[in-house]
């Protein structure tokens, strides 16, 4: 038996793999059918910590990831990813993304299995905002044009934060900004698009995965807002002022104007229910507290 990266999850749970009988590893074989060899990583303390398992086979080849839901937010999440996956299947996509391989059961919790990518070492550049991959892929399961009040992400992002006083002027305000506006585009969003869940592949293509946060239904553009801003946030931190640098870049790109403004405030928006989701969480939602205060802040100011 071997106990592998940090002794303890959410909640207090050991994580322990071994190679016995029933062992998720033993899962993992029986439905790749070979002998196989895992590497484990969680990552740090956030609400959507989960193991992560990457499969070698017998010649040391990664040959596919496992994501394990072991609370009742990782066990919704990897359940939505393998909903995501299954609908790209169908998707005329300019980047390549895993292929679901099996969505099972292990001790009553989801088991995610894909694909693994073939990427190469990261150049130069390979960093770069992929504006016309993620515009692309935003459209590739179809799209429509609707009012910002009508699109399926904002009502299901009104119906969660509408009680909550601080959510309420700025929601109005988002929406009185729309109102002199054309009608936007609604197409899909990655949800989490950021430089470490992309890469190139070894014939230069661009590669995209996790897609825990995937919807359909969603105002076209945001995928731009959330790169940019994670990527200074990375660097420099969830304050105001570098999140706002991070929304104004992706502005520029975007190609700035009212339109560009709309959009930026929806992002933010639907960030900001996303972290009040987190928030709520009994085990680790305190960590989640600063980062959303900093990103109603950074809405009050776009709107302004």
């Amino acid at each position: 038996m071997m106990t592998v990266g940090p002794s303890r999850l959410a909640g207090g749970e050991r994580l322990v793999i071994d190679r016995s009988d029933g062992s998720v590893v033993d899962h993992l074989e029986q439905l790749l059918g070979e002998p196989l060899t895992v590497a484990v990583t969680i990552g740090s303390a956030r609400v959507n910590r989960k193991p992560i398992l990457q499969v070698f086979d017998a010649a040391g080849r990664s040959i596919a990831f496992a994501k394990l839901g072991i609370t009742e937010e990782t066990r919704d999440i990897v359940a939505a990813e393998a909903g995501a996956l299954l609908q790209l299947e169908e998707a005329d996509l300019t980047v390549e993304v895993p292929r679901l391989l099996n969505l099972s059961h292990w001790r009553d919790n989801p088991v995610l299995l894909m694909s693994a990518l073939r990427t190469r070492a990261t150049r130069p550049g390979d960093d770069r905002l992929p504006l016309a991959h993620m515009a692309a892929f935003s459209l590739s399961l179809g799209h429509t044009v609707s009012p910002l009040v009508e699109v399926p992400q904002w009502r299901r992002v009104r119906a969660s934060i509408t009680d909550d006083d601080r959510f309420a002027p700025l929601l109005a305000a988002t929406e009185t900004l729309a109102e002199g506006l054309p009608d936007v585009v609604v197409g899909a969003w990655h949800g989490d698009w950021t430089s470490w869940n992309m890469a190139r592949s070894r014939r230069g293509g661009l590669q995209l995965w996790d897609f825990e946060r995937f919807e359909q239904g969603a105002v076209h553009g945001l995928d731009a807002f959330h790169y940019c801003v994670n990527r200074a946030t990375r660097r420099l931190g969830d304050g105001v002022d570098t999140i706002s640098s991070g929304m104004h870049a992706a502005l520029r790109a975007s190609g700035g104007g009212q339109v560009g403004r709309l959009l930026g405030a929806v992002y933010l928006a639907v960030i900001a229910e996303r972290y009040r989701a987190a928030a709520a969480s009994e085990d680790l939602g305190h960590l989640i507290d600063a980062r959303l205060e900093g990103c109603l802040a950074a809405w009050r100011s776009w709107l302004n």
